[in-house]
């Protein structure tokens, strides 16, 4: 009989711990999950906010699984990521910055990055231009809206920001790199048509000190919208790696 007690009162335990994760964060106006945590073993390096794709229009738990491999990546590398379920389209880019302040107020004195993938690469850059990141991340996010296109792919994701923006040029980062401060890492597939790999070189030209990695085209696994060939996907989470051990040094 005891024995089954402690059964339950373990699975209590864990159902409660994995409540309290989901339930973070919560939008006031929707009630639905903003945050969801996953914590490396011990004190954990710093805080990445992992935001997902989707043009600024994907949201929901099935979206927010898909970042979840992502997370618990940067957890096995010592930090504490943060699945961040944003809502549509003019909402998105709060959303985003009300996930790094209950970050910042969760693990206070960390480093925080941001990482993202296409849509989720262009608001982590829209977020450094808001907040002190120690380091953003940039998988094939468009980074200049108005300048955005050149397939009917990319035509699409243009016509999905000016839907969810308005002004185009105000909605780029490369309209506000001035203003981004934390050192950026941005990668682009060469083969990419949904967002261009000349969308990397716009970044450069208006961000200088952005190392900006330009990856081949070829058979190979995936990064993001296409296929790269292994060797340079290997080479990119490497730099994503050394980029987030240069972020939880202390400046000195």
């Amino acid at each position: 009989m005891m024995r089954v007690v402690r059964r339950l009162l373990a699975i209590a335990l864990l159902a409660a711990c994995a409540l309290s994760a989901l339930l973070a964060v919560s939008l006031p106006a929707r009630g639905r999950t903003l945050v969801a945590w996953t914590a490396p073993h011990g004190r954990p390096a710093g805080v990445v906010l992992v935001l997902h794709g989707g043009a600024w229009r994907a949201a929901g738990p099935r979206t927010v699984a898909l970042m979840q491999a992502r997370a618990r990546s940067f957890a096995a590398w010592g930090w504490a990521a943060a699945v961040v379920d944003y809502r549509a389209f003019a909402d998105a880019p709060g959303d985003v910055v009300r996930a790094y302040d209950a970050a910042s107020a969760r693990y206070p004195g960390l480093p925080v990055c941001a990482y993202g993938e296409s849509a989720g690469g262009h608001l982590a850059l829209m977020l450094a231009v808001r907040r002190p990141l120690q380091c953003v991340i940039d998988a094939a996010g468009p980074v200049d809206l108005s300048r955005l296109g050149g397939t009917p792919q990319a035509d699409w994701v243009r016509a999905k920001a000016r839907a969810a923006f308005g002004d185009l040029r105000d909605a780029s980062p490369t309209a506000h790199a001035r203003a981004i401060r934390a050192p950026v890492l941005a990668g682009y597939a060469a083969g990419d048509r949904i967002v261009p790999a000349s969308q990397g070189r716009l970044l450069r030209r208006a961000l200088p000190r952005a190392r900006v990695v330009e990856l081949g085209a070829g058979p190979g696994p995936r990064f993001v919208h296409g296929a790269v060939p292994a060797a340079a996907l290997r080479g990119w989470w490497s730099a994503v790696r050394a980029q987030l051990q240069r972020a939880a040094r202390p400046r000195t």
